[in-house]
């Protein structure tokens, strides 16, 4: 497994699971058996995360070139990534850009959690964005691939942002206004979401995480 997802694997994979679905009651390596008792079932069997997938994953988005919301290379990422996630669709997002939303059913249709990551780069001459859209995306279809439905409570929606990065020229002051497009569009129909994970940067070697100001200190 290549260095930068064998870090992936362990850290992302494993520790964004337990903390959606651990954190939120939810272990799903388990099963009921038939008296009702919970049976351990090998947690290998039911999440085992292809490292070397999204390794390989993340080179196809680069050989794509510069992928800018609304570009070319952008949308037809977009159709691989609705292919890969379960159910995919488009959600429109103004100025003709699009989310990539998939859906992995839980036991629980009443509860949710959301996994995000945006797909788009920025609109920089030569910016490939292997960790900055790239890593994020990756992660995000294998993960999507990873779970299975109803083997865990909350339903997982997933969601993958375009129009993250704002338009070139934009001052940096006016990121909050001109950028986050897509997930300004997904947020306000997933306010009853129990917790958000964001996948964004994931991809350096020796990936270290940090909690965030803005992270929910009880998850972490």
């Amino acid at each position: 497994m290549k260095p930068l997802f064998a870090m992936l694997a362990v850290q992302i994979v494993l520790g964004i699971t337990l903390i959606v679905l651990v954190a939120t009651d939810n272990v799903p390596f388990v099963s009921d058996d038939s008296d009702g008792a919970a049976a351990a079932v090998p947690a290998a069997k039911l999440n085992r995360f292809d490292g070397q997938a999204a390794f390989d994953s993340v080179r196809r988005q680069v050989a794509l070139g510069p992928r800018p919301a609304g570009s070319a290379a952008s949308r037809r990422l977009a159709r691989r990534i609705r292919a890969a996630l379960p159910g995919g669709r488009f959600q429109a997002v103004p100025g003709g850009l699009r989310n990539v939303v998939g859906v992995v059913r839980g036991r629980e249709p009443s509860r949710k959690v959301v996994v995000g990551a945006h797909y788009d780069t920025k609109d920089e001459p030569g910016f490939v964005g292997a960790n900055d859209g790239g890593s994020g995306t990756a992660v995000l279809t294998r993960l999507a691939g990873t779970i299975k439905p109803r083997r865990i409570g909350p339903t997982v929606v997933f969601i993958a942002f375009d129009g993250e990065e704002s338009p070139r020229g934009t001052p940096d002051a006016q990121f909050e206004q001109r950028g986050l497009r897509g997930s300004k569009v997904a947020a306000p129909r997933h306010a009853d979401a129990e917790a958000m994970v964001l996948l964004d940067f994931v991809g350096e070697r020796n990936l270290r995480i940090p909690r965030e100001q803005g992270s929910d200190a009880a998850l972490w």
